[in-house]
């Protein structure tokens, strides 16, 4: 992983920059003073010390004596073993005393725009399912959660509708086929999720990498999405029953005259 990303990996974990680029540098050259850890950190001499200040502060370098002071990193392990601690002691307080506050309306619909949070719950929501999930879903995005599926144990009531061509051996699978077609018109592949008919995450997937998503638990837009979901398994069973009179009928494979609402 380059300088860079990891310098921007320990800021969203409550690290300043200047922090961030101290310590891995510290970690590349060591033992160093501090006029010699700017210049390999490419922080200002004139903010070095006060950086130095604040990681003495954490424990996370150490000074070694002599003069000039010369700086040691706290070794990587024990670096993220402590910062881990940390981050569970805080997590662990807040889920205690959140909940006190109150609970948020169902009725509400929450834009989801980062993928890495999108996928984070996701994850979530197969692992809490108890009942049933249903899943729309491209190969790449399913890929990733493959994992999580095999390990709910909901196995008996999952059906996957999937646009791709990838081996899944779990749930009932209906392959829909026409995921170039679809990805196309919706400017990017779709993804449903819904699990014990309450809570619903959705979304589009473009290859710039972004997503366009909600989750909600509201009644009326969870039934929508079902109905959605079902209404694709019913095509798709027929489809595969009968491709020959569907093809013939709605305009070959990719079924266009059966998808143009604005003819009979």
């Amino acid at each position: 992983m380059e300088f860079k990303e990891l310098v921007e990996k320990l800021v969203l974990l409550g690290f300043s920059s200047y922090e961030a680029r101290a310590y891995i540098s510290l970690l590349k050259h060591h033992p160093v003073t501090g006029y010699e850890l700017a210049k390999s950190s490419g922080i200002p001499p004139s903010k070095i010390y006060e950086v130095i200040a604040k990681l003495l502060s954490r424990s996370i370098i150490s000074p070694l004596s002599g003069k000039p002071a010369k700086y040691m990193p706290q070794d990587n392990r024990v670096f993220l073993k402590s910062l881990r601690a940390n981050f569970q002691n805080t997590i662990n307080f807040i889920e205690k005393h959140l909940p006190t506050l109150g609970d948020i309306d169902v009725d509400y619909v929450w834009n989801v725009n980062d993928m890495n949070n999108f996928m984070t719950m996701v994850k979530d929501i197969i692992r809490g399912a108890k009942k049933n999930i249903i899943v729309l879903g491209w190969d790449s995005e399913l890929r990733e959660i493959m994992s999580d599926l095999r390990k709910n144990k909901v196995k008996s009531k999952l059906a996957i509708i999937q646009f791709g061509s990838m081996k899944i051996d779990i749930g009932v699978v209906y392959n829909h086929g026409i995921e170039k077609v679809l990805e196309s018109e919706k400017g990017g592949r779709m993804f449903s999720l819904v699990a014990d008919g309450s809570n619903l995450l959705q979304g589009v997937f473009s290859e710039s990498k972004t997503i366009r998503g909600i989750y909600t638990s509201h009644p009326s837009l969870v039934e929508m999405a079902i109905d959605h979901m079902v209404h694709e398994i019913y095509t798709t069973k027929m489809y595969d029953k009968f491709p020959k009179e569907m093809d013939r009928k709605f305009g070959g494979k990719d079924l266009k005259k059966l998808r143009n609402i604005w003819k009979k």
